[in-house]
């Protein structure tokens, strides 16, 4: 079911927008409504966390201090990049 929806939005954008739908043979509310769209199904996907990501959650405790792993980093990639 389609609704019907008010928008404020400064009077160039909305121009730029008419002229890049007309452009790209859809319409603005057609582009809202995909915009809309993906960033909800976006928002979904950052609450799912692969396989990969679990398996390698936990591995740095929460409380570490990297900033001793970091420079040593760094002086690797100086030494490597030499």
């Amino acid at each position: 079911m389609e609704t019907k929806l008010t928008l404020r939005i400064d009077e160039k954008i909305i121009g730029y927008a008419k002229i890049y739908a007309k452009k790209n043979k859809t319409s603005v509310s057609k582009m809202v409504s995909n915009y809309l769209d993906m960033v909800t199904q976006l928002d979904e996907k950052k609450r799912h966390v692969s396989a990969a990501v679990k398996e390698l959650s936990g591995i740095i405790p929460p409380d570490a201090d990297t900033t001793e792993l970091i420079s040593e980093y760094h002086s690797y990639l100086q030494e490597k990049h030499k």
